[in-house]
This record gives C-alpha cells, structure tokens and sequence, in this order.
C-alpha cells in the first residue's frame, strides 16, 4: 500500500483517502484535509528532517502525537496505519515490543481482513509491525477460520498457530505448505513440527532444517529435543556444506563434537581463541580438551591433533575421543 501524505505547517495531513489501498499516492504540499489531521507543532522542514534521521528506537514524541479517532472509518485506519508507518521507516529495526505494534492492533479491529496486503515479516520493513499486529491479536479460537483461510497466502500467520499452540490443528496445511515450498521455510515452522511430533514428518523436517536458510542454528534448537528425529547426518552434511556460515558452525561445534564428528576438531583447533554457542565448557581450548581428555595449553591444539589425528577413535559412552593403544 503506498502513502498519500501531504504535510502542511504544522501538521501532518493524509489527502484524497479511497477504500481502495492500491490507489493512494505519496504527495506533499498543502491540500485540503480528508481523513486525518495531526499536529506535530513544527515546520514542514523540521518534521520531514527529524523523519529522515536514522535511530535504533522509535520516536515516541512523534508518535504521541498521533491519535485513533473513536469509531474510525476505515479510510481513518488507513491513514492513521500509513502515518505510523511513515514516522518508523527511517529506523534500523522494527521489534514486535516496539510501541507501533500495539497502536496498529488497535486499528485493526474490526478490519482484519483489509490490512493483510500491507503486512510483511522482515524485521528490516516498518510494515512487519502490521505482520506483529496480528500475531498479538490473534489469540482466541475464534479466528482460528480466519487463519486457515488466509495462512496459505500468508505464511507469516504460522507464528499466530505456533503461539497459540494450534499446530496440530493446522496440521494437513503446514504439511502442504512445506512441501508445496519442498521445505524452503523458516524456523517458525521447526516450532510447528516440534509441537506436531509425529514421526511421519520426519523426511520433511530434515529437508526444511536443510532448505531453511538464514538462522538454520535456531531451527535446529527447535527441534532437536524430537527424541525420534535422527538430526546427526544432516548436521554433518550441513557442516561439510559450501554455503555454511560461521554462525552456524559456532552453534553446531558442540552437538556434533559430543557424536565424535572429527571435523569439529580442526575447527576448534583453528580457531582455539574463540568459543561456541549453547556450550557448557566457555572456550575452543576447553572444549577441545574435554573431547579429547587432555590438558593442551594455547598454541598446542594444532600440533597435538597434526600428532595423533590417526589414532583417535570416538567412546560414545563417554562422548569423547581416545588414542589407540
């Protein structure tokens, strides 16, 4: 949806409302107000540069100033929706606690259906406080038909699903969902899975974990507590694969160094000043040690393992790794 915003001395003004959202135009200059006036109490200049400067945080002032009518109209909704947009875009990020969330959820009522277009879920977009509005305000069995009937064209209500614990529910759809993408979604749906539990999904689950992208680490924290999901060849093949990233190793290092996977320690040992994630032992050096059950000092790692690498066997009783006699 675009904005149609005219700005006027001293306030904000949103011109030429239609109940078509695909009509409206950005347009600045001063114009007869039709929907929604707000007072900012600077010049045009001020405003359009305090909107311009990039923050980390909202401008609360701003938006202080900018009010619901009761019983608004829709075309109110409109507006007061787009102003709030138009006051976040210059921010670095857009986080489900920020205020706009709620301001928009008020907004909302009553027209659930006309504002899913302007919705998104990229954290980089000010319209993902549209996509937050509705997660927060779906919370009752009631719109539960809302969202099967729109989850398919928007999958960003999977969040809505796994927060009110719906996924089984939602099941033959999130199943079709994923295959229909064969397995190219977010970790939302590592959640959905998990809270399914049904070992039948278990090829699909892999191939998600794989095909997921970006934060594959978290959606593997999502499922990995699945006792009857075998997740250690699909690690590895992750590990050993072109597009892994460094993140992804630093959150792997430890499930896979506990099954004897060896790579793991030439990882640690080229990177024996760092540490990894969700690891119980704080450094590479301590955990190299523990894996190993040796006392190595900084420097040492290298070397030792250059030494001993072919007479390294792996004790899954102990989860570490020995020398041969």
């Amino acid at each position: 949806m675009k904005k149609n915003i005219k700005i006027t001395t001293l306030s904000l003004l949103l011109f030429g409302c239609t109940e078509n959202p695909e009509n409206r135009e950005i347009i600045l200059g001063n114009e007869e107000v039709n929907c929604l006036q707000i007072n900012y109490g600077m010049s045009d200049q001020e405003l359009i540069k305090r909107i311009s400067v990039k923050d980390r945080k909202p401008d609360f002032t701003l938006l202080k100033k900018v009010h619901l009518p009761a019983n608004a109209s829709l075309c109110q909704k409109q507006d007061f929706i787009e102003t709030i947009l138009y006051l976040s875009s210059s921010q670095r990020s857009y986080t489900e606690t920020d205020p706009q969330v709620s301001m928009i959820s008020r907004a909302l009522k009553g027209n659930e259906e006309d504002f899913l277009p302007m919705a998104k879920s990229n954290w980089h977009s000010p319209n993902s406080y549209i996509s937050d509005a509705y997660i927060s305000m779906i919370s009752d069995r009631g719109m539960k038909d809302f969202v099967k009937k729109h989850f398919s064209k928007y999958p960003w209500l999977i969040e809505a699903i796994t927060r009110n614990g719906w996924s089984k529910d939602f099941k033959e759809e999130i199943i079709q969902f994923v295959e229909n993408k064969n397995g190219h979604v977010n970790y939302h749906f590592a959640t959905a899975f998990s809270q399914i539990n049904d070992p039948a999904t278990e090829d699909l689950i892999l191939k998600s974990f794989f095909n997921s992208g970006a934060n594959r680490h978290i959606f593997y924290s999502r499922i990995e507590k699945l006792e009857w999901l075998t997740l250690t060849p699909s690690l590895e093949k992750l590990w050993q694969s072109p597009d892994v990233n460094k993140l992804e190793l630093a959150y792997l290092a430890y499930p896979l160094g506990i099954t004897g996977f060896i790579p793991v320690l030439d990882y640690l040992a080229n990177n024996e000043n760092g540490s990894t994630y969700d690891n119980p032992y704080r450094s590479n050096i301590d955990f190299f040690n523990y894996l190993t059950d040796q006392n190595l000092q900084p420097g040492e790692l290298k070397e030792w393992l250059k030494l001993n690498r072919s007479s390294l066997v792996f004790d899954n009783e102990s989860r570490k790794f020995k020398l041969k006699k």
